[in-house]
């Protein structure tokens, strides 16, 4: 979970301090820690296609079964779907059709994931960053400047 750490994966806007209750093995209703279940829950899109998603990366599932519950491939599951694009078929004005092209994108949130990117994109043929010039800076506590990246901080 360390390498996937900073990708985006929530599917909810609430508070994690405010809601967040242990999990309770022996209680089901625990089992997602007092967050809402926004995606209806199915044994194909839960279970079947994050499996198979690690298989196809080589990712040893049942060797780390004993160490890691079915929680931390749904994590990894739903952190990957938050970095994917598509674009649909349809070109020339006809009906579009299905996805075209598909892709995920792991390391792209570990180069964006502040509240205010300064490196935006899009996937048209190939892929063009528009990067800021310059970073975004904001006010900290005791008149500290706070840049929009996380862990840096520059006493101004």
């Amino acid at each position: 979970m360390d390498e996937v750490r900073y990708i985006w994966g929530d599917f909810h806007t609430l508070n994690h301090g405010a809601h967040f209750r242990p999990v309770n093995p022996a209680n089901p209703e625990t089992a997602f820690a007092g967050f809402p279940r926004t995606l209806p829950w199915t044994f194909e899109q839960n279970v079947r296609l994050p499996l198979e998603m690690l298989q196809k990366m080589d990712v040893l599932i049942y060797g780390y079964w004993p160490q890691h519950q079915s929680w931390v491939i749904n994590t990894l599951y739903a952190k990957f779907r938050g970095t994917a694009s598509a674009r649909l078929s349809g070109a020339q004005g006809s009906a579009a059709r299905g996805p075209e092209v598909a892709a995920v994108h792991p390391m792209w949130c570990l180069a964006n994931h502040s509240c205010d990117p300064n490196v935006s994109w899009e996937w048209s043929g190939s892929i063009q960053l528009a990067v800021r010039e310059k970073r975004v800076e904001w006010k900290g506590k005791g008149g500290g400047k706070v840049f929009n990246s996380p862990g840096i901080k520059a006493v101004g």
